[in-house]
């Protein structure tokens, strides 16, 4: 500041000018928990049956929230298979350390798609709980629907909870480090045994509570319009057309395929037998006795095997409506709007305010970045030297002598 403006200040100065600018641009932390309410009822008007919810205390204290956009609802019940990938991030604000829940669904080119998001004080079983009892006044009781998380037991205990008669399955990223596979042989042939989803992370934590909501709408408004501008390449594709993603796991598959031998039992059931095992597929039922057809709405090899044998070319035929570019043209029909400028919200007088929750005193000094326990398996940033300008120790733990002490010593 001293050499390019002129300008003596000390540190703290600018440290307290940094975080007053910050919120000048994002707004107060305590204004943005009051306005929340009113912006949920821009968000619902602007977006017809978004789902929306604020659980508060007794005082009217901010305690969870959950936001589902009419759009990805629909979306998801009509073109999306029935599978939902759950996950919290630990928020990063120097005022509110809540946690930030998120429930995320896979379009037919195997990309994730936000349904519905929401903030929890803790990532516990009542937190997760709430969350997955709005999510089920969204989407309802889905039939045949996968929840897949981490092993978290409040995940666990939700799940068991308000889903039931859903298949919950665990990221198998998360097993191979609980498991503690080192050995890179290893890892390769844990990872041909199971298939992992995992949600993006997002470097926003440290925004404001509806600055966050926020972020998330512009997100889902954004991939919406890039989507439906790639699936409007589809316009001229035929009714079993696959997406990119689902045509290479289908042209893989057809590569496996041709080792296979193919039996016939009767006229829609066969036995395809490879070097290791022996499989049936009924094309009737739609079912191989492998269950990658049933699991993955994509024809497994043994499939692909029989089509071949009896001369049916059109491998669309055993691929699920996910996987087609006509649904995917339809998953992205619809936009999703934006809220408005701040200025031009409707600020209805039946709409309450919320109070913030109750924050921790703040602490004198600059707050340390505390951030959670890295997860096993993540890398660290490793500690370099400037003195010998080696990797795994700090200048102050090396042992090289420095250049006055060869000095001092005659060491040259």
């Amino acid at each position: 500041m001293a050499v390019r403006f002129g300008v003596n200040i000390s540190y703290q100065q600018v440290y307290r000018g940094l975080h007053k600018g910050l919120e000048m641009l994002r707004g107060s932390p305590f204004e943005s928990f009051e306005k929340l309410p009113y912006y949920y009822h821009n968000l619902k008007k602007k977006n017809p049956r978004t789902v929306t919810n604020i659980k508060v205390d007794k005082e009217g204290r901010f305690e969870m929230l959950f936001i589902s956009i009419g759009v990805v609802i629909r979306t998801f019940r009509n073109d999306l298979r029935p599978m939902i990938i759950i996950d919290g991030a630990h928020l990063k604000s120097d005022f509110y350390n809540g946690v930030n829940l998120l429930a995320v669904g896979m379009d037919g080119n195997n990309q994730t798609l936000p349904i519905a998001y929401g903030i929890c004080q803790g990532e516990d079983g009542p937190g997760w709980t709430w969350f997955l009892e709005q999510l089920k006044v969204c989407i309802g009781e889905e039939p045949n629907l996968t929840i897949i998380s981490d092993r978290h037991p409040g995940i666990i205990h939700a799940v068991k909870k308000v889903y039931p008669k859903a298949f919950h399955g665990y990221c198998c990223r998360h097993l191979m480090m609980n498991a503690g596979i080192k050995v890179e042989r290893f890892k390769t042939i844990f990872w041909k045994m199971c298939k992992a989803y995992t949600i993006p992370e997002f470097d926003t934590r440290k925004l404001p509570v509806t600055m966050l909501m926020e972020f998330f709408r512009d997100l889902l408004q954004r991939w919406y319009y890039e989507r439906r501008d790639a699936g409007d390449a589809y316009v001229d594709a035929g009714e079993n057309d696959l997406t990119p993603w689902a045509e290479a796991k289908v042209a893989f598959r057809i590569k496996k395929s041709y080792s296979l031998n193919v039996f016939g039992i009767n006229a829609h059931r066969y036995q395809v037998d490879d070097k290791f095992a022996s499989h049936v597929v009924d094309l009737n039922n739609r079912i191989c006795s492998c269950r990658k057809w049933q699991l993955s709405g994509l024809p497994c090899n043994h499939v692909i095997a029989v089509s071949r044998f009896i001369n049916k070319t059109d491998l669309g035929i055993f691929v699920e409506k996910w996987f087609k570019k006509s649904t995917y043209r339809a998953t992205y029909e619809e936009s999703i709007n934006p809220v408005g400028d701040i200025e031009a919200w409707e600020t209805p007088a039946y709409v309450a305010p919320v109070l913030p929750p109750v924050l921790g005193k703040r602490s004198a000094g600059r707050p340390k970045n505390k951030d959670r326990i890295p997860s096993k398996g993540e890398i660290r940033r490793e500690p370099y030297c400037t003195r010998c300008t080696k990797i795994g120790h700090s200048k102050d733990r090396c042992k090289k002598p420095t250049s006055s002490q060869r000095s001092a010593y005659g060491w040259g």
